[in-house]
């Protein structure tokens, strides 16, 4: 592609990939990759794609790659910790969370992913911290909720759990079974 076509077929798989259409979009970061190897969103595209449709452990060369090609770019950094906790790598996804939220401080979905991380690696203080952040940023999360929640439970304050539950089914009553189900016995 010596004419540069790679970033135009890049945002066509982009577009495929927010339609659905992900052999579209895996086709056409092959296409880039094939013939620009260094582009680093190529590879960052096609693994969001492969993780969106569950082939997470395939996802995670592709969005290595793309880190390698950009170490300092935070979006592909939070991608590649999301794919990593998802695989249940949690040291390896705490790790890059953490570096791409020291270059990009905003990124919520890092700071949430992060939050969850911590939790499940019994880092409750970690944890509460940034869910205490990305709370402030966004009030009105039931995920971030039932997450703290859950640290408060670990911790032995019932009362803030509760709380938090309770907010978390005000916010969205979808999430009843899921409170009851990590609750059960324990209020």
């Amino acid at each position: 592609m010596t004419d540069r076509r790679g970033p135009r077929l890049v945002r066509g798989a982009e577009k495929y990939l927010r339609a659905r259409g992900f052999n579209q979009c895996l086709y056409l970061c092959d296409l880039v990759i094939e013939e620009e190897p260094h582009f680093a969103r190529a590879h960052y595209v096609r693994g969001r794609c492969l993780w969106t449709i569950g082939r997470c452990d395939e996802a995670l060369a592709p969005l290595e790659q793309a880190v390698t090609l950009e170490p300092g770019c935070a979006e592909f950094l939070a991608a590649l910790g999301e794919a990593l906790d998802d695989c249940g790598r949690l040291p390896e996804a705490h790790a890059r969370l953490t570096r791409a939220l020291e270059l990009e401080p905003s990124r919520d979905d890092a700071l949430l992913t992060r939050a969850s991380v911590n939790q499940r690696l019994c880092n409750f203080p970690a944890a509460l911290a940034d869910l205490d952040d990305y709370l402030s940023r966004k009030p009105r999360s039931a995920d971030a909720l039932v997450l703290r929640g859950c640290c408060h439970l670990a911790a032995g304050r019932r009362e803030l759990a509760r709380q938090d539950y309770d907010r978390a089914l005000e916010l969205e009553p979808g999430q009843r079974e899921r409170v009851e189900c990590l609750t059960v016995g324990l209020l």
